[in-house]
């Protein structure tokens, strides 16, 4: 009994272990999520699921639309995903067809589970379908409309357009807009038109597009015009003329064939009125000659068509006449006394004028200024209006004015006139007066035109406006580190010519940045800065050459010179001036070289003083003591035993690295000039 038992248990085992295989276990424990979202957003779904370990292999999780499996798509709007136990399924620029179930399907052997969830993309509805005209008589239409599909949001409400037939592609809103239960509606249309229908629907995302165009039309029939036109005015810029204007009706208030305006006018006080047509619908206006200046009329425009004028009674309008010139002219024009005259503003003041409109020959609108420098003429004057209008009253019986800008240090010539709105009077008498002098403009083209390791050569030219005498420049410069400004530094003294229209500005740190400003200077001072940036070279200064001097002849002399930087590196210069003189000459600069022969036949070489100048390939120079060649010489003429105690000394110098090019050189200049002259040797 005990054997069948435990038999009876193993079978059991095996069966449950068998129907565990075939059917497994699997729960979605995190339920899909009912989604909202705008077209074109993203949307989400998440499924967690929960397995048993021993069947994470046999699982499979698929996704449904509307009962539909789902797979990736080419355009990449549907993306499958999965990390660990959470799947999920994103829908990239989603478009009202989106919208609808979505299912989570999670299966392991004959186990399945499943989540579902709905998408609503809300979007702009539908357009409203089986649109139709269903009564057209007299000016009423009826028209109706099934309800249009909404796309995640309510319907608030339709809008009704209609065109007609004259101008098909234009489409006008009907004046009443109906609410979202709305599928009928009698519509009021304007007489003589023949008129087609659409309905659009709209909701908080939007209006909808229209639905397609009614294939019944509705004509209604003509009559008198209902309104006449609006916006009626005249322009005043033209001379004995009544230029009147007004807004040209629009086609749907024609109402009938042979549609044209009736303009009236009459002087303001006159009983009998003038007439005349416009029979062009899109004209606005009427010109009317007539003998008199800025005189006030009354005005009418009226609509009318073949059936008669329209029902709505004309507004009568005032309006005036072209104006003219004024007739008078500013007097006592001059300089304000109460102001100094400055370098680029002047005060003026004269007296105010009548600002009868007779006067005036139509509306006063306040005075022009005028002014010229007298070099140039009248032809190349400036104008400046000064309006005034209703704030005449605030100048009193005087008119005072300050004009800037004026050029400064100038002889200039000014007058003054009245204006109203369209034409300038006579001109006042003539005013002569002087700018004093002011601080010149900024320099012109501020640019770098050479830069070494410690040095930079600037250039400029003269300012546009001096505004006076340029007396000189000033310059100074700042470092600069990143955005921050180091110290301005002046450089000493200031340029007193002013025809010095360049600067070498040396002692600078290498690989650094700097500021240059520069300012053109007259004896009111510093005008506006010029600036430039920039940045040293790298590398180092040239070293100064060390120099001997040795007489050839009465009239020249031989230099020569040891550097320790290479030869094919630098270029010298000698610079040479007679003692007790202060300029300096220079001879071109030589390369590959360590002497040069100085003839000077008109100057004896004894009375010259000399220097070396070495500069490097970007142009930073390195100056050499200043040597009397007579002097020198007298060195050169010591007691045999202390030249050769030199020579000696020279010798062991000599020998040092670095300087046995030069000491070749030396030797190859005494040979040559033993060839060339042998009388040096003998003298």
């Amino acid at each position: 009994m005990e054997l069948q038992t435990r038999e009876l248990g193993l079978y059991i085992l095996i069966i449950v272990t068998l129907i565990v295989s075939v059917t497994g276990y699997v729960r979605i424990t995190e339920q899909l999520r009912n989604t909202v979202v705008e077209e074109g957003e993203r949307a989400k779904f998440v499924c967690k699921v929960e397995v048993h370990r021993l069947d994470e292999d046999r699982l499979t999780v698929t996704w449904k639309a509307n009962g539909q499996f789902l797979s990736s798509d080419d355009s990449g709007r549907l993306i499958q995903k999965e990390d660990g136990s959470r799947f999920s399924l994103i829908i990239k620029k989603t478009v009202p067809g989106d919208t609808g179930v979505y299912s989570c399907l999670a299966t392991v052997g004959l186990d399945t589970d499943m989540s579902s969830a709905h998408l609503q993309v809300k979007s702009t509805p539908d357009p409203p379908s089986n649109v139709k005209v269903s009564s057209c008589h007299g000016n009423s239409a009826g028209l109706t409309w099934d309800a249009a599909r909404e796309n995640g949001a309510e319907i608030l409400g339709y809008v009704v357009q209609f065109n007609t037939s004259d101008h098909p592609d234009i489409w006008h809103d009907y004046d009443e807009q109906f609410d979202g239960s709305t599928r009928v509606a009698t519509l009021q249309l304007y007489p003589w038109g023949t008129y087609s229908f659409r309905v659009k629907a709209r909701n908080v995302m939007g209006s909808s597009k229209p639905s397609a165009t009614t294939t019944r039309m509705c004509t209604t029939p003509p009559d008198r015009p209902d309104r006449n036109p609006t916006n009626v005015r005249t322009r005043t810029d033209t001379k004995k003329t009544l230029a009147v204007e007004w807004t040209p009706m629009n086609r749907l208030y024609y109402h009938g064939t042979r549609f044209r305006y009736q303009v009236k006018w009459r002087l303001k006080g006159t009983f009998t009125w003038d007439s005349a047509y416009v029979n062009d619908p899109n004209q606005g206006f009427l010109d009317i000659e007539t003998n008199d200046v800025y005189t006030v009329y009354e005005i009418q425009v009226k609509a009318e068509n073949s059936l008669g004028e329209a029902h709505q009674p004309a507004f009568i309008y005032l309006g005036h006449s072209g104006e003219s010139e004024p007739l008078v002219a500013p007097t006592n024009f001059s300089l304000n006394p109460e102001h100094s005259l400055e370098p680029q503003t002047a005060h003026f003041i004269w007296d105010a004028v009548d600002t009868d409109p007779r006067v005036m020959c139509g509306k006063f609108k306040g005075y022009k200024l005028r002014y010229w420098k007298s070099i140039e003429g009248w032809t190349k004057k400036k104008e400046v209006e000064i309006v005034l209008g209703k704030d005449l009253h605030t100048h009193g019986p005087q008119v005072k004015v300050a004009l800037s800008d004026l050029p400064a240090y100038t002889t200039l010539r000014a007058q003054v006139a009245v204006m109203n709105s369209h034409y300038t009077g006579p001109f006042s008498d003539l005013l002569d007066f002087f700018t004093p002098e002011g601080v010149p403009s900024p320099v012109r083209d501020l640019r770098l035109q050479a830069y070494g390791v410690a040095y930079v050569l600037l250039n400029w030219k003269h300012p546009i406006h001096p505004n006076g005498v340029v007396l000189g420049y000033d310059i100074a410069y700042q470092q600069v580190s990143g955005q921050q400004l180091g110290p301005i530094r002046p450089l000493l003294p200031h340029i007193s010519n002013p025809s010095t229209l360049g600067a070498r500005i040396t002692g600078l740190q290498a690989a650094h940045r700097y500021r240059f400003i520069v300012w053109a200077r007259t004896k009111q001072g510093r005008g506006e800065p010029n600036f430039i940036d920039m940045m040293t070279a790298k590398g180092q200064l040239p070293h100064p050459p060390r120099v001997h001097v040795a007489e050839l002849s009465n009239s020249s002399v031989n230099i020569t010179w040891m550097s320790d930087q290479p030869a094919k590196d630098m270029k010298y210069q000698v610079e040479y001036r007679q003692s007790g003189h202060n300029d300096w000459h220079n001879t071109d600069y030589v390369q590959d070289k360590s002497w040069m022969t100085l003839d000077k036949a008109n100057v004896p070489v004894n009375e010259l003083e000399v220097r070396l100048v070495a500069s490097n390939r970007l142009g930073d120079t390195a100056t050499s003591k200043t040597v009397a060649v007579a002097k020198s010489l007298h060195t050169d003429s010591q007691p045999e035993h202390r030249k050769q105690a030199r020579n000696r000394a020279s010798t062991t110098s000599a020998m040092r690295p670095g300087w046995t090019v030069q000491m070749f050189s030396l030797s190859l200049v005494v040979m040559v000039s033993l060839v060339l002259n042998p009388c040096v040797f003998q003298r």
